[in-house]
């Protein structure tokens, strides 16, 4: 009997990195911080919100860390939809 199936969405059927990186630079340049490829790619992509917000942003309060990872996802659902494609 199958007890559980484990898969990974994100790189493997999709590649949603295009859009992470997107969503990460509109917000980072609210805060006037610029996000280059190699940036995003050493200190960001395939981290979770909270640390990447401890990192860029040491001074947020913990309500404030979560509000900007809240709109990051909720950016990245709304450019997401419709225009993700499947990994080759």
């Amino acid at each position: 009997m199958l007890k559980a199936v484990i898969f990974d969405l994100d790189g493997t059927l999709t590649d949603s990195d295009k859009v992470h990186f997107q969503v990460f630079q509109a917000l980072f340049a609210e805060r006037d911080i610029e996000i280059d490829k190699a940036l995003y790619r050493e200190k960001i992509s395939g981290r979770q919100n909270s640390a990447i917000v401890s990192d860029f942003f040491p001074n947020m309060s913990a309500e404030e860390g979560e509000a900007f990872s809240s709109n990051k996802e909720a950016l990245f659902r709304k450019r997401a939809k419709g225009s993700l494609e499947p990994a080759l």
